[in-house]
């Protein structure tokens, strides 16, 4: 909600860690992720990174890259978890910093659904996300079958199905 208000003056919404929130097979009845600090210090600790300090590597390669950066730092920091903000030369970001580097923003604008997750889990391999799993493959099936269905009621559902998989472990 900060980032919402700070870093974009109003003009974003929740995403709830899905993408295509403006597109007809967008899952809207995923319940909303909250803050929830004391969970990711849990998280934290049961991988043994509590103590580690992250880099975030990021450019003013688009507006609001930058600010966001830092609302992100500074939440993490109420969680105890360090960030630390690294601003790489927007003229070389795109080539030099992400897709490379461990820990980046980017920005994918706005794609329909079946677009976008072709182009995070299928045409990048997972680049930024790095999900490449069992539950992938199965969520990336049910996005094939959906793409495949003229039936509008069977694709929603498909769509549905694969986003609560992303959503749960992606």
């Amino acid at each position: 909600k900060q980032a919402i208000s700070v870093a974009r003056q109003g003009y974003a919404t929740l995403g709830n860690d899905l993408f295509a929130k403006s597109d007809p097979l967008y899952a809207g009845n995923i319940p909303q992720r909250t803050y929830d600090p004391e969970k990711a210090k849990s998280l934290l600790k049961a991988a043994g990174q509590l103590d580690t300090t992250f880099v975030l590597r990021t450019a003013a390669a688009e507006s609001d890259f930058v600010p966001l950066a830092l609302t992100f730092a500074q939440n993490a920091k109420k969680a105890g978890v360090k960030v630390t903000i690294q601003q790489d030369p927007a003229d070389t970001f795109w080539d030099n910093t992400w897709g490379v580097a461990p820990f980046t923003f980017s920005s994918w604008g706005y794609r329909t659904f079946f677009t976008q997750w072709l182009q995070s889990f299928v045409s990048y391999n997972a680049q930024e996300t790095r999900w490449n799993d069992a539950s992938q493959k199965k969520a990336s099936r049910l996005v094939y079958k959906a793409a495949a269905t003229g039936d509008p009621v069977r694709r929603k559902a498909l769509a549905a199905a694969a986003q609560q998989l992303h959503w749960d472990d992606g």
